[in-house]
């Protein structure tokens, strides 16, 4: 359904993202950060284009480090580019500092287990090691609920998707910080200025 090829002459990689041809109930987990609002702009562009009539739901994690400032703005502007009406957004709100990625394990099986989704698409990427905090730097495995339609890419491939797809905008309402000021020397940060600079962008930092 959707198929492209991206990054640099060196580090080439093939993107392919197909959606159930049934109404179904999906969710995509929006961060406020690139790799999240991307994924969130092509789950629902794939679903205006082929008339699927899915019931798409944007998953917000409360997060100080981006997500309560910048989760909002993406699918705010998504939704106004392709014309789409307001909808719910599920949200999660654990208070208590949890691992980010703790914190999505728990979220994405408050959702199997509510059935509030049949699906839920993250846009988690495979981390290089310098940009990696010990967790996970080898990428996420899909299964029959969660998918990771972004697995085999790098922040790379995530900038020139973004290009190819004509969506400059996000690079401008998104943060990748760790601290969510932009601090220019996160992991977060170091990352999506690797990832500009391999595109032959331009970077704030």
């Amino acid at each position: 359904m959707f198929e492209i090829e991206l990054g640099p002459d060196t580090d080439k990689r093939y993107l392919k993202i197909d959606l159930p041809t049934t109404p179904k109930k999906l969710g995509v987990m929006v961060s406020g950060g690139l790799d999240s609002a991307i994924l969130y702009y092509i789950i629902q562009k794939l679903n205006i284009d082929y008339n699927l009539n899915h019931d798409v739901t944007p998953i917000i994690i409360l997060r100080e480090e981006g997500s309560k400032t910048h989760a909002y703005p993406v699918v705010e502007y998504v939704n106004n580019l392709l014309n789409l009406p307001n909808q719910l957004i599920e949200k999660f709100d654990f208070q208590q500092k949890i691992p980010p990625h703790i914190e999505i394990k728990i979220g994405v099986s408050l959702l199997k287990t509510r059935k509030k989704v049949d699906h839920i698409f993250i846009g988690l990427i495979v981390t290089r090691p310098e940009h990696a905090i010990g967790i996970d730097v080898t990428g996420p495995v899909d299964d029959d609920f969660v998918l990771f339609p972004f697995a085999l890419l790098e922040k790379c491939h995530i900038v020139d998707l973004i290009n190819k797809l004509n969506v400059p905008e996000l690079f401008n309402i998104t943060i990748s910080c760790d601290k969510g000021v932009n601090c220019g020397k996160c992991n977060g940060c170091r990352e999506r200025k690797w990832g500009l600079t391999v595109m032959n962008m331009s970077t704030p930092f």
